[in-house]
């Protein structure tokens, strides 16, 4: 229903309740002549925006009550609540776990070289024990290392590599085409042995190459 309407019909009702109680004043006391029609008129303009007023405000504060945004306790606090992002912390954890897998890849790195230096020097003996170390040092040696007589070289009739391991001595690790291991030796020499001694020894190795594709040479050192 129409809210005007309502107000009109209620307002009207109000006015024909009312009616019957209001008695006109004495004329005689107000010393004047003025008809009761012409007072009733006069006041029932005033009772009517009394009530009009009364209706509106009891229909206002009700849809306020009903409507509006809830009601806090006395004395109760609102906080918002920040929220928790892990955004802030996602540029820090990247870059560890990427750290974490370039220093996993490097010691992955350093473990297949040396596998790869024990390889290359069991070859070295190889060749050592069957050429002679002239012939050997030519394919396998840095030419600072190399014997520089076909004649009276140490004598190898076994050898074998029993352990390599990365060393930070020595330049340590610089790339798979530069690096040092240290290795351990079981040497049995026919004759003179020389600096190795006959039997377990260790050496300090570095291999150098100028590509991948190319051959290391190697250097043998007692120390750092």
């Amino acid at each position: 229903m129409d809210i005007d309407r309502r107000l009109h019909e209620a307002g009207q009702r109000w006015r024909e309740s009312q009616g019957p109680a209001l008695q006109p004043p004495d004329l005689a006391s107000l010393g004047e002549d003025a008809p009761p029609r012409q007072w009733r008129k006069a006041l029932a303009p005033m009772a009517a925006a009394a009530a009009v007023a009364a209706i509106i405000f009891g229909f206002v504060s009700v849809n306020g009550a009903t409507t509006g945004a809830p009601q806090l306790p006395a004395g109760s606090l609102t906080t918002p609540v920040p929220s928790v992002s892990s955004t802030s912390t996602e540029p820090s954890t990247s870059a560890a776990r990427r750290a974490a897998a370039a220093a996993a890849a490097a010691e992955a790195a350093r473990a297949r070289a040396a596998a790869e230096a024990a390889v290359y020097l069991q070859s070295f003996l190889a060749s050592w024990q069957k050429d002679g170390l002239n012939a050997a040092g030519q394919k396998y040696l840095d030419p600072s290392m190399r014997a520089d007589q076909t004649q009276g070289n140490l004598v190898l009739i076994a050898g074998t590599v029993t352990s390599t391991q990365p060393s930070t001595a020595l330049g340590g690790w610089v790339s798979a085409d530069h690096f040092t291991v240290i290795a351990n030796f079981d040497l049995r020499f026919s004759g003179n042995f020389g600096a190795w001694g006959n039997g377990v020894s260790s050496r300090f190795v570095t291999f150098v190459r100028s590509s991948a594709a190319a051959p290391y040479q190697i250097t043998f050192a007692t120390g750092p």
